[in-house]
């Protein structure tokens, strides 16, 4: 179900129109898997058919035709909100910054293609080290926070492997550009 159809029926007057199709809509699922009684299985050495056996569900498992499903006015808002003007709780997402294309002299010259290059490996090492530094920070800080709460050992366990992953990346990319530790690093 897309979006844009999970919003026209869930909103308004048409949940209720939506909720009167829904027993017919069942029946119309289940009639439909009673009638595969065979399907075609390919192999290398031909197709072959075979019985299947498709379990129907009972009523008790779909739950009675006459069913009324609880909408929940507020929960349906805040998604066809978040759809339309976004989630206030996911990251920003960083300002678009163009590539720098090479140059005419650089295409035509192999050893200045070489530097171009590394000039643009250089700039994406040194962005992730710097961005790795407030990732570090806002990921020390929601562990404590969910040591605090609680929260499951393998989910915290989790966060750790990445925060350490993080953080030897960096390490490594700190080594390899020779960036000292002492706050001043260049901004890419």
């Amino acid at each position: 179900m897309t979006v844009a159809f999970a919003l026209w029926v869930f909103s308004d007057d048409r949940a209720s129109s939506i909720r009167e199709k829904i027993p017919a809509a069942r029946e119309e699922a289940v009639s439909a898997l009673k009638a595969i009684d065979k399907r075609e299985v390919s192999t290398e050495q031909g197709s072959i058919v075979e019985n299947a056996e498709v379990p129907i569900p009972d009523d008790q498992q779909m739950g009675s035709g006459n069913k009324s499903f609880d909408f929940d006015a507020k929960a349906i808002h805040s998604f066809s909100h978040s759809v339309t003007h976004g989630d206030n709780r996911a990251p920003s997402v960083a300002e678009y910054q163009p590539r720098v294309l090479p140059s005419a002299n650089e295409l035509s010259d192999p050893e200045r293609y070489q530097r171009y290059e590394a000039r643009q490996e250089e700039q994406l090492k040194l962005a992730f080290v710097i961005a790795a530094e407030d990732k570090i920070k806002t990921m020390e800080t929601a562990i404590e926070r969910a040591k605090a709460e609680g929260m499951d050992k393998e989910q915290l366990d989790e966060g750790i492997r990445k925060l350490e992953g993080i953080r030897a990346m960096k390490q490594q990319l700190e080594q390899e550009m020779d960036i000292v530790e002492a706050g001043n690093n260049p901004s890419p």
